[in-house]
């Protein structure tokens, strides 16, 4: 029974840390996206993306692609790439900021 308990302990802590850590990165993002154009906006994104997967990996923190914190960083991702407003893909940036923020709370 407690070995039941300490798992699912162990699982809720690894979700916090996730989303923490993907809050440090997207702040990290926000702070850096101001009056940028749009090729560099995506490569920023995929770079901060890259950084955030390997703290996680640095943290032992296996991750799947069913992960919402990955699911979420992929959206962002894509509408970076594929969306061609500029205040669409600033709102995306800070969409997944917020839900960070929310999530790692």
């Amino acid at each position: 029974m407690n070995s039941n308990r300490n798992r699912e302990m162990d699982k809720q802590t690894i979700y916090y840390k996730k989303w923490d850590l993907s809050s440090k990165h997207t702040e990290c993002l926000v702070n850096n996206m101001k009056e940028k154009n749009n090729e560099f906006l995506y490569d920023l994104s995929l770079g901060i993306y890259k950084q955030f997967l390997s703290e996680l990996k640095g943290h032992s923190i296996h991750i799947k692609k069913t992960d919402t914190v990955i699911q979420c960083w992929n959206t962002m991702l894509q509408t970076t790439l594929r969306n061609p407003s500029m205040d669409i893909k600033k709102k995306s940036i800070q969409l997944l900021h917020q839900t960070s923020i929310q999530h790692c709370e």
